[in-house]
């Protein structure tokens, strides 16, 4: 397995874009934040006895996620990325969103149960 290093510094001045979320960091810890960021490899380390070469990886541009409608389609992109790396196979971008449309209109009683789409109000399909 080839692996990589990262380099222990972020960007300077308007290439870090992680102040918006800082104060949630220090707050709490333990709640994942998303970013996005553009890297590159910063220097190649060669160990001359095993032959093993490591990149040591710079982040060139990071930047805070703070627009929950921003997620949704992250969340593809990195299930995509995901899908390939690993060889499984990836979902055409307009099935996904027809999939996230059909859970999103899905509706949920008080205790978070499933309503059943068959009652109520679902034969209103106009051929009455």
């Amino acid at each position: 397995m080839t692996t990589a290093k990262l380099s222990s510094s972020l960007p300077s001045g308007d290439a870090n874009g992680l102040d918006p979320i800082i104060r949630k960091l220090i707050e709490r810890p333990d709640v994942k934040q998303i970013a996005i960021c553009v890297l590159d490899n910063r220097q190649t380390v060669t160990d001359n006895d095993s032959g093993a070469t490591v990149p040591t990886l710079r982040i060139r541009r990071i930047e805070a996620v703070l627009r929950t409608d921003d997620l949704d389609v992250l969340q593809k992109i990195m299930r995509r990325a995901i899908e390939t790396r690993t060889g499984a196979e990836v979902l055409p971008l307009d099935l996904e969103d027809d999939i996230s449309e059909i859970f999103a209109q899905l509706a949920f009683d008080e205790d978070g149960q499933l309503v059943d789409a068959d009652s109520e109000d679902a034969d209103d399909d106009g051929d009455d």
